[in-house]
């Protein structure tokens, strides 16, 4: 019962979006609760990376006197 509360706590603590679809893998203990919390993230941060090698280059600006 006690994994149970931890699992739940832990499952509250994420994004909506990543908590739906860790639920619907449906594992069937917190080892592989993190195991799909940690492949969530490293596809969000793959996805993130694909999108900043897609944006053009922002130029620097300088924002105080010289």
């Amino acid at each position: 019962i006690l994994e149970l509360l931890v699992l739940e706590q832990f499952l509250g603590a994420l994004p909506v979006k990543l908590r739906t679809w860790v639920e619907s893998q449906h594992p069937e203990n917190c080892q592989e609760v993190v195991a799909l919390v940690e492949e969530g993230l490293q596809d969000q941060a793959l996805q993130w990376d694909n999108q900043q090698d897609q944006l053009p280059p922002v130029p620097l600006q300088r924002t105080w006197a010289e």
